[in-house]
């Protein structure tokens, strides 16, 4: 007897049906059929092959029929890495470390990559197992530039492979920044509101540009304060009823200069 699948890897909430296809000798199909799921708080199965995938795990489902057994290897993929938080130790470039944070997820554990710039060719750095364990010190600088990483939740399949969620942000130790909100007011002014809970940057650059121009401008700077997550910016002067669009830059101080993340810019659009 086997199943139409021998392996399958599931996002939480799909549902599948596995088709039995029974051979026994005297060509009779007619008989009892069992299904079960080695464990059901994952992945569940009903009576006539329909899976369902309950949550991030691994399941071994079978059948069972006239002394014959088949199976199917399911694997319900871990939901995307969520970062939470950064902190900062050291000032020395080749001491500072970066202590990243992340919301806990239904996992086996967590994959850390790193590269020297934010492009794509990121490499293997660490392995954090357990999905209790969301803190990691990691190095901030190589020489004068930062290194940029990023987070995978991985589940280690019933079969041995390794399947991988969706990669978290990537951060440097500029970190990510967002706007929270965007609100205009009388006399063509408008105040926007920043995230940077995520990030340990020393200086956040505000640049702004109307609606259709090619390049921004720089408007101003913000200026970090230890414990500080949440800032504001009013820009001021602005032509009433006219589009404008900003970014915010993280900036890190590294000696008599400063280095930028080239990822984690903040955009908006905003109405004077």
């Amino acid at each position: 007897m086997t199943l139409d699948k021998s392996k399958v890897t599931l996002v939480k909430g799909d549902k599948l049906q596995l088709a039995a296809r029974p051979v026994f000798a005297n060509g009779n199909t007619d008989i009892d059929v069992s299904w079960s799921s080695s464990d059901p708080s994952s992945v569940t199965v009903t009576q006539y092959g329909y899976v369902k995938a309950i949550k991030p795990g691994k399941s071994i489902i079978s059948i069972t029929a006239g002394g014959k057994t088949a199976s199917c290897v399911v694997t319900v993929r871990p939901d995307a890495v969520t970062l939470t938080g950064m902190k900062r130790t050291g000032t020395n470039a080749s001491k500072t470390k970066l202590t990243l944070s992340w919301k806990e997820t239904d996992c086996d554990g967590y994959l850390i990559y790193r590269n020297e710039t934010a492009g794509s060719s990121f490499k293997l750095y660490k392995t954090v197992k357990g999905s209790a364990s969301t803190k990691k010190k990691l190095s901030a600088f190589q020489g004068d530039k930062l290194w940029y990483y990023k987070v995978i939740a991985y589940v280690e399949a019933a079969d041995g492979t390794m399947v991988k969620s969706k990669a978290s942000d990537i951060v440097s130790l500029a970190g990510k920044t967002a706007f929270l909100s965007t609100k205009a007011k009388s006399g063509g002014t408008t105040k926007l509101t920043m995230d940077a809970s995520v990030g340990c940057a020393d200086e956040y650059m505000i640049y702004r540009r109307k609606r259709g121009e090619d390049s921004y401008r720089k408007i101003g700077t913000i200026y970090a304060k230890k414990g500080k997550n949440t800032y504001t910016f009013t820009d001021r002067k602005l032509k009433v009823g006219t589009q404008y669009e900003y970014k915010v830059r993280p900036y890190v101080k590294l000696g008599s200069g400063k280095t930028y993340a080239k990822k984690g810019w903040a955009t908006v659009k905003a109405k004077s």
